[in-house]
């Protein structure tokens, strides 16, 4: 992801993403702090953190979807944010002059609704999400700026081009099989 804007508002924008906790790793031995955490961004509800998904328990789903809008955790993340994992130790942030570009993996698909939730928070920052996910076989690139956004999404099979165009330079294409004639 690119983010683009001022220098003094590509700095506020850095603290204000910044996980809040040291990630610890498998020897459970504090890293560095994630430069960008969706749970610094749009917190998941205290209630709906250790919840299961899906909820065992309808009474308490129910009263959760009244108050939160989710009965659980996962409900949350995949409306909130647009995948179902924050992201880890693995983000990597590299500051230029005029932009900071996040490069970083998520669960299943792209996290396009806390982007937007960004665009709209930081309305003079220009953001560019380019994503694939080989899995599913398609890729694309979502662009927000204030309310404006635009999701260029292509799936191999359909837009073979376009989706080698955006996949190829991630390294997730690869060439689709032939089917065989029987």
């Amino acid at each position: 992801m690119v983010v683009k804007g001022k220098k003094s508002d590509l700095k506020r924008f850095m603290k204000a993403v910044e996980g809040k906790e040291k990630e610890m790793n498998d020897d459970g031995k504090k890293v560095a702090v994630v430069p960008l955490s969706f749970e610094t961004i749009h917190p998941t509800p205290k209630v709906l953190t250790n919840t299961d998904s899906p909820s065992k328990d309808e009474k308490l789903n129910k009263a959760n979807i009244e108050k939160y809008g989710y009965g659980d955790w996962y409900e949350f993340h995949i409306g909130e944010w647009g995948t179902k994992w924050d992201l880890g130790s693995d983000t990597r942030m590299t500051i230029q002059k005029d932009s900071i570009l996040y490069s970083f993996a998520s669960a299943w698909s792209p996290p396009i609704s806390i982007v937007s939730k960004l665009a709209k928070r930081f309305p003079m920052l220009s953001f560019e999400l380019t994503y694939c996910e080989p899995g599913m076989a398609f890729a694309g690139v979502f662009t927000a700026e204030g309310k404006e956004e635009e999701d260029a999404c292509y799936n191999q099979s359909d837009a073979v081009a376009e989706y080698r165009k955006i996949a190829e330079p991630l390294g997730c294409w690869w060439e689709p099989e032939e089917e065989e004639e029987n």
